[in-house]
């Protein structure tokens, strides 16, 4: 056996040649599966074309060997391990530079949305801020190089320890040539062959050739044919590769469908119909991946059943409204993304044994599901890392986490009516735990004291979520719950986290949702990073967060997101007109865009003069070094806001008016830099509703009066209020006369009635006392003209709360309130003292 390996292997063996043909036809083999690989998982054609084409090079030069037989035995072992070197080390360094040229990602931005917004916000995950097209191919060509499989781990290996042995070839050959050469006396760098070695039959050669051509031929085919039958479906962003297709399907294997901005309203609500397409490119059974956004995708076709391989699930604002009961067979599933739009048409309910047998789920994201109560336990999910809950507002309770000692991102947003968190000792280790207002836990003493006074405790008319209640013993009822129900991991976690469980979320105090509707979408006119106005007259940017439609949105943190980008001269490039308001270099300076007529100072606009910009905007008044500055009229294409009053380097200040068409709004009043600043009197188009009183910031703020419009309020009856209330309370009624349906007369603070102040109702009823946020909180008295009834005491959240008195047909008796209902009477009824 020794001297058959001595013929085939050494150096002067006689069949040495024929045993490197052996070797060449290993590695072929080796190179051929890799190729089938690239082919398979769908590769850029650029990449499989030139690995198909260094395979041929690879079979060449072993067929030039064999008909030249020229070449030494050391010129032959390192040319053969160039090529392993290639196929090993090379080829992977190769696919990853291709990647990264080949992958859009801007750095720079995404870390403006690290620096700028909070933790849990949807912009934080890089996933959703790079181009899904992009990250899909980026994942094709790395994922081609990791071991995921058997196969992949027998062809990794087996093709570096064929080039470590041909490597160890080369060290052996260079030995071996210069003990020849010592031996013989003679100094020589290419010593000749042995002549008694065997050479491989020229016959052998036409094989290597013929496998040269085939590999090439039949690589073109698989990539035309594959091309042909799946040009016609753009939304399959990769496919396999094959010669032979059946049935004419498309071999898809990523398939995005996916609008990331719409620009109209229409567009938004009524969106392209996905089901044709994702049934059409399911039909093969070979998706990876289902990524769909803002489009209509209501029911999953069966042919989805067949694509037993799926590892990414994505549908964002596709109005799905239910999942079928087959989701569970996806066990190769990775990652699983639904979120909703503001409306009923998302989630009713999910499948109970979804997640019992998904052994490679590390995502679940679900988000703006209104209807969804409940999520199915965790049992079959054991790898899964990231667990995303936002506006999902009926749901009451998390599955336990004892099943999923890998879980170490937790967000929970806005779920308003979760009342506890599972026990937390499971987990092996948390990197990131966020919880946002309001959340039942943060309020009922799940973490700690019961507290009621924050106002995300209170409901919210527009959340449609009632108010929260003290967390209860599950034993007894009459006992209060035991805070993070005994648990010291849990405990630990939210210590731990401290700054980011709780945090304010916008949608604590809110009189509206930053959702789009038809009002705040058309504002923007499909204008990004636009200056607009919300409901309550705050300050907006025109942004279209979480792939939704451009519309106004009154987060502060947007508007310092984009400040920061324009400050470092990041992201897209600024419009000098729109976004003047950010910091963006002053269209005052700009003369590209904009025709001016008037007077002239060293070519400097400087005393009157009419500036007409290029999108049809007009202003006409006084300059100053470039600006407008002075008195002057900005009237906006088509006079859709008209402006006339104080202008100070480019920007309205000081006292002016202000009138907007489309809805009939107006203001008079102070301004500074750009917004409402200062007395002024706001009138409602729509409404009516008018407001004469301290603005700040564009915010009504400090003292004012709100006129809501309706019918007439008549002076009250002193002498009338005496005989039913008494003296003492009825020399406080209101004397005002208002021609609106109720008005208040009081302090304010960043666009709500806060501090003190009196409401009074068409009906002459009337309440007078404390408000925070918008709600009667603190010590009050209310005046009820329907049952002549006067409620003096203290107030909860806009609720008669704690002791109190009650005066009606001239008498008076004590009592404690609870959330608005009386729970007892602490004194009997008594007449007031007479005058």
């Amino acid at each position: 056996m020794r001297l058959l390996w001595n013929e085939l292997a050494s150096y002067e063996g006689k069949n040495r040649k024929k045993w490197n043909a052996f070797l060449k036809l290993v590695d072929l083999a080796m190179e051929t599966a890799m190729l089938r690989q690239l082919l398979a998982t769908g590769s850029p054609a650029y990449l499989t074309y030139s690995y198909a084409t260094f395979l041929a090079i690879n079979s060449l030069s072993c067929a030039a060997n064999i008909l030249l037989d020229q070449f030494s035995a050391l010129t032959e072992v390192f040319i053969d391990s160039i090529f392993d070197f290639s196929a090993a080390v090379l080829f992977p360094i190769v696919a990853l530079v291709y990647s990264y040229y080949n992958f859009d990602f801007d750095r720079a931005v995404y870390l403006t949305f690290l620096e700028v917004l909070p933790p849990g916000s949807f912009e934080r995950l890089a996933r959703t801020f790079a181009n899904p097209s992009d990250i899909a191919l980026f994942r094709v060509n790395f994922d081609s190089l990791r071991i995921s499989s058997g196969l992949d781990f027998v062809l990794r290996i087996s093709m570096n320890m064929a080039f470590c042995y041909r490597f160890k070839r080369v060290v052996e050959a260079l030995i071996w040539t210069r003990h020849r050469e010592y031996a013989s006396g003679l100094i020589q760098r290419d010593a000749s062959q042995p002549a008694q070695q065997k050479p491989v039959p020229k016959g052998v050669a036409t094989v290597f050739l013929a496998f040269s051509l085939v590999v090439l031929l039949c690589t073109h085919k698989a990539i035309s044919d594959s091309k042909a039958v799946c040009s016609a479906h753009p939304e399959c962003v990769v496919y396999a590769h094959k010669w032979k297709i059946s049935g004419e399907f498309c071999p898809c294997l990523i398939l995005i469908d996916v609008n990331l901005s719409p620009k109209t309203y229409k567009e938004w609500i009524d969106p392209v119909d996905a089901y044709p397409k994702v049934k059409a490119l399911a039909a093969s059974g070979m998706l990876t991946s289902l990524q769909v956004i803002n489009r209509h995708l209501l029911e999953w076709p069966e042919e989805l059943r067949l694509c037993r391989g799926l590892k990414t699930v994505q549908l964002i604002h596709t109005n799905s409204q239910s999942l079928p009961v087959w989701t569970k067979e996806f066990k190769h599933l990775e990652t699983l993304q639904i979120e909703g739009k503001n409306d009923d048409k998302n989630l009713l309910d999910l499948p109970e044994d979804l997640f019992s047998d998904m052994p490679h789920l590390t995502l679940v994201h679900f988000g703006i599901q209104s209807n969804l109560e409940r999520i199915p336990p965790f049992t079959g999910v054991p790898r899964l890392q990231t667990l995303a809950l936002a506006w999902v507002m009926r749901l009451r309770e998390i599955p336990t986490f004892d099943r999923v000692p890998n879980l170490s991102h937790i967000i929970l947003a806005v779920l308003p009516a979760l009342e506890q968190i599972p026990d937390m000792s499971p987990l092996q280790t948390v990197i990131e735990f966020v919880v946002y207002r309001p959340s039942a836990l943060c309020c009922n003493g799940f973490v700690g004291t019961c507290d009621l006074s924050h106002s995300s405790c209170r409901g919210n008319l527009v959340l449609k979520t009632p108010a929260v209640t003290c967390l209860k013993n599950s034993t007894d009822l009459n006992l209060t719950g035991t805070p993070f129900l005994g648990s010291t991991a849990t405990q630990d976690a939210f210590k731990n986290f401290a700054p980011f469980v709780c945090q304010e979320s916008g949608v604590d105090k809110a009189v509206f949702l930053d959702f789009p509707t038809k009002e705040n979408v058309e504002v923007c006119e499909n204008k990004p990073f636009r200056q607009c106005r919300a409901l309550d007259n705050s300050i907006g940017i025109c942004y279209n967060t979480r792939f939704q439609v451009i519309m106004c949105l009154t987060d502060d943190s947007y508007i310092t997101l984009r400040r920061v980008q324009i400050e470092k001269g990041i992201g897209p490039k600024c419009d000098p007109i729109e976004e003047q308001w950010l910091g963006c270099a002053s269209f005052e300076r700009t003369t590209m865009r904009a025709v001016y007529k008037g007077e002239l100072v060293d070519g400097i606009r400087q005393g009157k003069g009419e500036l007409v910009f290029a999108n049809g905007d007009k202003y006409e008044g006084e300059f100053r070094q470039g600006f407008r500055h002075g008195h002057g009229v900005f009237t906006s294409k088509h006079g859709a806001r008209v402006y006339d009053g104080e202008w100070r380097r480019g920007e309205q200040h000081g006292v002016g008016k202000e009138r907007w068409l489309a809805n009939g709004d107006r203001y008079e009043g102070e301004y500074q830099h750009d917004v409402f600043h200062g007395k002024g009197v706001q009138t409602r188009g729509s409404s009516k509703n008018k407001y004469d009183g301290e603005f700040q910031n564009g915010r009504r703020h400090g003292y004012g009066r709100m006129e809501f419009n309706g019918a007439t309020i008549a002076n009250s009856d002193t002498a009338a209020l005496k005989k039913i209330i008494g003296a003492a309370v009825a020399s406080t009624s209101s004397q005002h006369v208002s021609r609106g349906l109720a008005f208040y007369v009081g302090t304010w603070k960043d666009g709500r009635m806060h501090g003190e102040g009196k409401y009074t109702r068409a009906d002459g009823s009337f309440y007078e006392g404390a408000w925070r946020d918008g709600l009667a909180h603190g010590f009050g008295k209310e005046l009820v003209m329907a049952t002549s009834e006067v409620y003096e005491g203290t107030w909860h959240a806009g609720l008669r709360h704690g002791d109190g008195t009650i005066t009606r047909k001239g008498n008076r008796r004590k009592g404690v309130w609870e959330m608005g209902q009386r729970i007892k009477w602490t004194t009997a009824e008594v007449p007031l003292p007479k005058n």
